[in-house]
């Protein structure tokens, strides 16, 4: 059982890589990876001594001698559950003294023996890799035998790579204003950042995070809730046939997903948000929203009702110069299992240098 620093590989598919890159946003759910050295990598082949399935991250504690033949734990921190269950994985994929070949980029802190995974295996099996990672997140497997009748039910939301990259760094795809471009700057992940506290993403990112969601339809509101932080959004539908109309309520008070209300379009579902309370990430990693924040969807059935098409555009003019739009596909698949976890704030504290 080994441990050795190497360099990253640089022949890497220029695809994956973007990919990869792209996934980031949603993979680091709640904090970037700032804190590890993604130029390094420590490759290690040891024993579990602990795994934990838990939201925000999943980790794995391995134990490899180091060059002087002591044992030295190391944390190793993966991608959320949401994620890892695309690719298979579940609460019962590692046990406490399964022997594991892995690879991660290490901390930036050399006191801390922490790696963020980049590679897996065990025995002759990869669990994990950038590749596979990318596959299943891009694909929704085997098409759904039945049909959805409306939005009501279970759907795959696919990584679009376009829609993730506007989160990454907002600045790219829109000149910032100067509070934009004061608010980034001040940002400080390790004090700021909401998932600190558990506070989940907001829409538009909660909707193109690649995950499972569940929609279910009553009294003229549409419910929304996503894997990634057991988060859920309500969409209030006027002139809901059979429901209650959203118009003439009092607006509630200003929270992470914003006051939704939608109308039907034929096959389209349009809605309006307003009412955002001011979020770290509310407009994209390290820039936050203010009061102004405002949001447009389309959600768009497919003919054969087997899909959907999600559009975005979000708009915050003491932010942004000019709106930001995107979206991603939905895919229905009623045989897919919908499994939240609620955040664990001792989890969700663990990277903190």
């Amino acid at each position: 059982m080994t441990a050795r620093h190497d360099r990253i590989p640089t022949v890497v598919p220029a695809l994956v890589a973007a990919a990869v890159l792209a996934a980031a946003p949603a993979a680091r759910a709640h904090h970037s990876a700032s804190a590890f050295d993604a130029k390094q990598t420590v490759a290690l082949e040891g024993v579990v001594t602990r795994y934990e399935w838990a939201n925000p991250h999943v980790y794995i504690w391995l134990t490899a001698p180091d060059a002087s033949g002591e044992a030295v734990e190391w944390e190793i921190e993966a991608q959320p559950p949401a994620m890892l269950r695309r690719m298979g994985w579940s609460q019962d994929t590692l046990s406490v003294g399964d022997t594991l070949q892995a690879t991660g980029n290490p901390a930036r802190n050399p006191q801390r023996k922490s790696l963020l995974l980049v590679s897996m295996k065990r025995a002759d099996t990869t669990l994990y890799d950038g590749q596979t990672m990318v596959s299943a997140l891009t694909t929704s497997g085997a098409a759904a035998a039945e049909a959805a009748d409306g939005l009501a039910g279970v759907w795959v939301t696919l990584l679009d790579m376009a829609a993730m990259q506007a989160f990454l760094n907002p600045a790219r795809r829109v000149p910032l204003t100067e509070a934009g471009v004061a608010a980034q700057a001040a940002y400080d992940e390790a004090t700021m950042s909401p998932g600190l506290r558990c506070i989940p993403m907001p829409t538009p990112m909660f909707m193109v995070a690649p995950d499972v969601k569940r929609i279910t339809v009553a009294n003229g509101s549409i419910r929304i809730g996503g894997e990634f932080s057991a988060a859920e959004r309500v969409i209030h539908v006027v002139d809901a046939v059979g429901g209650n109309a959203a118009s003439g309520q009092p607006v509630p008070t200003p929270s992470v997903q914003g006051h939704s209300v939608g109308r039907w379009d034929g096959a389209t579902l349009v809605v309006e948000t307003t009412n955002f309370a001011p979020h770290g990430q509310g407009l994209g990693f390290m820039l936050s929203s203010s009061p102004k924040k405002t949001l447009v969807e389309r959600l768009t059935l497919d003919a054969d009702g087997k899909g959907l098409t999600y559009a975005f555009e979000v708009a915050d003019p003491e932010m942004l110069t000019a709106p930001i739009s995107g979206g991603n596909r939905w895919v229905y698949s009623p045989d897919v299992e919908f499994a939240p976890l609620a955040c664990d704030l001792e989890n969700a504290r663990r990277f903190v240098p």
